[in-house]
């Protein structure tokens, strides 16, 4: 008689992106482990779900994984899987992420019922965004164009366009790409003027600390770069004492077993910006953010900084 499967349950939204996500996670450990069974748990209750009419800001951190990580605590679920730009620098309690998957594009994209790219843009032509980040980052750049308020998953924003809510929108490439979208791509927007959130573009799995059997078989998931990455990225959000409704932006990119960090802070009442970058330690990411820090506070940033350290 055949041993019986042990089954493991992987939690997630229940957005078509965060179902993707979860597949490619699911897919990734069958793979590997053809002695268990994984099963997707849906979770239907996050906050940012549900309430789709505030901005995210007014919700509050973590509005897309408390649900999730809910699960974990509670024993429902076994592994979560997350969008890593979600997840909150401070985790919660005996939880978790064990696995930065290798990272998709990072970049934002810019789709556009004018089809040309962001610079050509008509004057005073509507964009759609609710990222305090990318808000800063368009002010920044055109101060003449409306921006619109929107939320909802990725076809919901494309569809504002269709239904002429607004003539262009800001997306994540990543969410693009992991649902054959790529052809609504109007420009690959350049990281050097549009830095992305810490974390875009990295699928992270998350477990209960306590979980050794989990651990062993997750951590074979983990990509050494986007984990490098990753660190860096939330670290110098963390020592901002910000979350992702901030506008704030983080790229990291390993080159010759080095690791550079490009990063942004901003003020939109002001509509001033601040962009460094520092090359570091693939090794120590978490020094390296706190060298780009103090490398921005001598460049001018202090006061911006010290008002998101103050208000959070």
């Amino acid at each position: 008689m055949m041993p019986t499967k042990k089954s493991l349950k992987i939690a997630t939204r229940s957005s078509v992106l965060a179902m993707q996500q979860a597949n490619t996670v699911k897919t990734a450990l069958e793979s590997k482990f053809s002695d268990y069974i994984f099963e997707l748990y849906v979770v239907d209750s996050e906050i940012g779900d549900l309430n789709k009419d505030k901005p995210l800001a007014g919700l509050g951190l973590g509005v897309f994984v408390k649900s999730i990580e809910q699960a974990l605590l509670n024993k429902t679920a076994d592994i979560a899987v997350h969008s890593l730009k979600d997840v909150p620098t401070i985790l919660t309690y005996g939880l978790e992420i064990v696995a930065y998957m290798e990272r998709e594009d990072a970049r934002d994209v810019l789709v556009s019922r004018f089809n040309c790219q962001f610079d050509k843009l008509p004057e005073r032509s509507s964009i759609g965004t609710s990222s305090p980040r990318r808000t800063a980052q368009i002010v920044s750049e055109r101060k003449d164009l409306e921006i619109i308020p929107i939320r909802g998953n990725v076809p919901t924003r494309l569809n504002k366009i269709q239904d002429l809510e607004c003539d262009s929108v800001i997306l994540a490439a990543a969410g693009l790409i992991r649902l054959g979208l790529e052809d609504k791509v109007t420009q690959y927007l350049p990281i050097n003027s549009f830095i992305p959130a810490p974390g875009q573009g990295i699928i992270g799995v998350q477990i209960r600390s306590e979980d050794t059997e989990c651990l062993q078989l997750v951590r074979q998931l983990d990509n050494k770069d986007s984990r490098a990455c990753a660190t860096a990225e939330r670290t110098f959000l963390k020592l901002l004492g910000s979350g992702c409704q901030l506008p704030v932006g983080a790229h990291g990119v390993v080159k010759n077993e080095c690791l550079e960090l490009h990063v942004s802070v901003a003020n939109i009442e002001e509509g001033t910006s601040f962009f460094n970058s520092e090359t570091g330690d693939i090794n120590n990411p978490e020094k390296l953010a706190k060298d780009i820090k103090l490398k921005l506070e001598r460049s001018g940033a202090k006061e911006i900084i010290n008002q998101f350290m103050e208000n959070n």
